[in-house]
């Protein structure tokens, strides 16, 4: 690959010495967060339209991403700054990028290595630095492909940047080491619940699964909603080595794109209509698919992880988790969308990944 670096805009800044965030405040604060955020917007642009004048497969990674500009505004500000620039979080968040990758700041869990010295544009103390981080990884809850790394593994920062590497490579289709998917079935869940969480996000989600001539593999079209503003995917899934790993090809598509694909729909199949939350909790990303269109009702709890024993994997105590069924067929996806009938499923073992 040939691999883009876009430089963080707020560096540049520094550098050219036009980082006066303690000299501005109010209607100040949030013009010079817009200019930000169009020279972010400019410069990630600029460096796509060259990875797509390359003779080679080219990726473009962006230091920073414009939902971080949210961390240090009010909520306030921050409406008055989307209102302004006449979008949403639905379009600066997942329409823009293809995957996130949070690499949790060494202030939590690394202490002894944190320091200011390697930025420019860093002056927060250790305990404003835990906030921020917080802060950070609330604005980009809600994107599909959302990975947090942290500090908790041995190794240091040599294993962090391998799982760093592991993830961009796995959003790229390779089947490497890393993202077990466990899958879950809650009882009694209620979206109140999520209300002692710092911070959800909610999606109106409809699935559709198009023909495809392997049946081990997932073909499907996602429309997904927030506040009457839509993204819309094409998601082709191939089982991994084991059950729980799988490898994933995503793209963003167009409405007009989406709605010429689902002619291809297979004829077979029950679309799937569910509500979809998602969160962070203890550097966990979490999913929970409320499914409302079978007979049956399903809640599945998602998350993944590169921790392979489950059993240190830190639920939110609200939750109710009935049982793990990533190896259980009865509730791949598969089997929900070809026979929403408890009774059918029984009759039909289909492989598929969780």
């Amino acid at each position: 690959y040939k691999v883009l670096l876009v430089p963080e805009v707020a560096t540049l800044t520094q550098v050219g010495r036009g980082l006066i965030y303690n000299q501005i405040k109010g209607e100040e604060m949030i013009k010079f967060e817009v200019e930000m955020m169009k020279a972010m917007i400019s410069l990630e642009d600029y460096f796509t339209e060259i990875a797509l004048l390359c003779k080679q497969q080219a990726v473009v990674l962006c230091d920073r991403g414009v939902m971080d500009i949210k961390a240090y505004m009010t909520d306030e500000e921050w409406t008055i700054l989307i209102d302004d620039q006449n979008t949403n979080e639905m379009v600066l968040r997942d329409q823009r990028y293809d995957a996130v990758i949070h690499l949790v700041t060494s202030a939590k869990g690394a202490e002894k290595f944190y320091s200011l010295e390697n930025n420019q544009a860093r002056s927060e103390g250790l305990e404003l630095a835990k906030q921020i981080d917080d802060k950070l990884i609330s604005c980009w809850v809600g994107h599909q492909e959302l990975t947090i790394v942290d500090n908790s593994q041995e190794g240091a920062f040599e294993r962090k940047m391998q799982r760093t590497l592991e993830a961009a490579l796995k959003m790229l289709g390779h089947d490497v080491n890393v993202g077990v998917y466990k899958k879950y079935l809650l009882e009694g869940f209620k979206e109140e619940d999520l209300k002692q969480l710092q911070k959800y996000e909610k999606f109106q989600v409809e699935d559709y699964f198009l023909e495809h001539e392997e049946l081990n593999v997932e073909n499907k079209l996602r429309k997904r909603g927030q506040n009457s503003n839509f993204t819309y995917m094409h998601f082709l899934r191939i089982p991994g080595k084991t059950p729980e790993k799988r490898v994933q090809l995503r793209s963003q598509l167009s409405a007009r794109q989406f709605r010429t694909l689902i002619q291809q729909q297979d004829p077979n199949s029950y679309p799937l209509l569910y509500n979809r939350y998602t969160f962070a909790y203890q550097h966990f990303t979490f999913i929970i698919d409320d499914i409302y269109n079978l007979p049956e009702k399903y809640t599945y709890l998602r998350v993944e992880t590169d921790i392979e024993d489950s059993s240190k994997i830190v639920f939110p105590p609200f939750l109710k988790v009935a049982k793990d069924v990533t190896y259980d067929f009865n509730y791949t996806t598969c089997l929900l969308y070809t026979s929403p009938s408890p009774r059918d499923r029984q009759k039909s073992r289909m492989p598929s990944s969780a």
